[in-house]
């Protein structure tokens, strides 16, 4: 209930500022990013920022469409994780010129992450809290973009958040998850496209929104007075979602940013679908068709 009060404090705050920096008092200007006022998640990316979950660049901008990387996301959830306490500092965006104030661990985790590395406090202590176990071959390939799979599995175990039993393909129960809580938004198309900054507030934004409802409905369960409760300005209920079910059956399709612009995409499925339909017929099954 502390960091409910604590979080709900910050955006009232952040709203107070935000109405000054519109209303001729201009104190509050500079802490707002100029390339997201008209963007789709404004309000998860301001959302973070007040939270200190995520910051800008130097340029004033967030960059909302830009590709996180497996460090930057284990950065934002690490913090999302320890909402509330300030062990973890520093700012995704800007972390190769910020000052290191995150605790230096004393042996990498992983090979391909070095003890002094921006991203090392945050990457070791998620493997030591059981979120991310790494590759086979003992990396954590940090530089690696990532996919809407993996960011839903990290968000899961970092809120805590339980799953059902293991199921083909492994990502399935995460999308599951975080689709009945409508955390998923509805850019979200396959399951190996790379998720941007502002997905990423997004997802964390509706997250906090997910926690609040449960505080706000479990408050009115134990209370028999009749005194209005708060709510929040915006519902889950109001936000569109992604297709769970199209998500987790895209296995076969390739996300449009890693198709080369030169590939006839629909000539390359044609000619698949008739090699492994010749292929079924001769073993006297039923041939496949598109659904598109």
């Amino acid at each position: 209930m502390k960091q409910y009060a604590e979080r709900t404090f910050r955006r009232v705050t952040g709203v107070f500022l935000f109405l000054c920096a519109f209303s001729g008092y201009g104190v509050a200007y500079a802490a707002f990013f100029s390339d997201v006022l008209d963007h789709t998640y404004y309000r998860a990316i301001d959302y973070v920022r007040v939270e200190g979950f995520m910051k800008g660049y130097e340029d004033g901008t967030f960059r909302p469409d830009v590709v996180l990387n497996r460090a930057e996301l284990m950065k934002v959830a690490m913090r999302a994780r320890e909402a509330g306490e300030t062990v973890m500092a520093g700012d995704v965006g800007s972390e190769e010129v910020s000052e290191q104030e995150d605790e230096i661990p004393s042996d990498s985790c992983f090979q391909d992450v070095p003890a002094d590395a921006w991203f090392a406090p945050f990457v070791c202590e998620a493997k030591k809290s059981g979120i991310v176990s790494g590759y086979e071959d003992g990396t954590f390939r940090p530089s690696q973009r990532v996919t809407v799979a993996e960011a839903a599995k990290i968000l899961t175990k970092s809120y805590g958040l339980s799953v059902s039993a293991p199921a083909e393909p492994w990502f399935l129960p995460y999308l599951e998850l975080l689709g009945s809580k409508r955390v998923l938004p509805e850019t979200f198309v396959y399951f190996n496209q790379g998720v941007t900054r502002g997905e990423l507030a997004e997802m964390v934004w509706r997250l906090g929104l997910s926690e609040e409802e449960e505080v706000g409905t479990q408050e009115t369960e134990e209370t028999s007075e009749t005194a209005e409760t708060e709510q929040t300005q915006v519902s889950l209920l109001d936000l569109r979602i992604a297709n769970v079910d199209r998500l987790a059956n895209q296995s076969c399709l390739l996300s449009p940013e890693n198709v080369p612009r030169t590939i006839d995409m629909s000539r390359v499925r044609e000619t698949w679908l008739k090699w492994n339909n010749d292929a079924r017929t001769a073993a006297g099954l039923h041939a496949y068709t598109y659904n598109d």
